[in-house]
C-alpha cells in the first residue's frame, strides 16, 4: 500500500472521529443513572452481607444480596462522618464484600454499621488513603 493511501485513510478516520466526537460527548452523562435498590429492608439487629454494587451518595450504599437491583438493600452507613464524600465512600466500599448489622431505619433504607475486611466502612471512607483515591471518582 502506498504512502499516499495510508495518509488518505488516516485523514478519513480523523475526520470521521472529529465529526462524531461532539455527538458522543453530548450523549454521555456526567454520572451514570442509579439503579433502584429495592430489596426488603432487614429488621433492626439483623445482619446482611454481600458486595457493595452501588454508592448512592456520601453515606449510602447498596449491598447486593443477589444479581438484580431488586435484590439490593439500600444501607445508610451509621458511622459515616458529616463531612464524608461520595468519592471517599467509593474508594472504601465499592465492589467490596461487607458485613452489616442493622441499627435503625432511614426512610426506605436501613441504617447499619458495615465492615469490610473487619474494618468499619465509615472509618475506611475517612482514611487518608480513601480521601486521596476519592479524587479519581466522580
Amino acid at each position: 500500500m502506498s504512502h499516499a493511501m495510508n495518509v488518505t485513510r488516516v485523514l478519513a478516520v480523523a475526520i470521521g472521529l472529529g465529526w462524531s466526537a461532539p455527538a458522543l460527548a453530548q450523549t454521555c452523562p456526567d454520572r451514570p443513572a442509579m439503579a433502584a435498590c429495592t430489596a426488603a429492608a432487614p429488621r433492626v439487629g439483623d445482619s446482611l452481607s454481600g458486595p457493595v454494587l452501588q454508592v448512592v451518595d456520601a453515606r449510602t450504599v447498596c449491598v447486593a444480596l443477589g444479581p438484580l437491583p431488586s435484590q439490593w438493600v439500600q444501607v445508610v452507613i451509621a458511622d459515616s462522618k458529616t463531612d464524608a464524600t461520595r468519592g471517599g465512600l467509593m474508594a472504601a466500599a465499592f465492589a467490596q464484600d461487607v458485613q452489616c448489622v442493622v441499627t435503625g431505619e432511614a426512610g426506605a433504607a436501613v441504617r447499619a454499621v458495615c465492615l469490610a475486611d473487619g474494618v468499619s466502612v465509615g472509618r475506611l471512607a475517612d482514611s487518608p488513603d480513601s480521601r486521596m483515591q476519592a479524587s479519581a471518582w466522580r
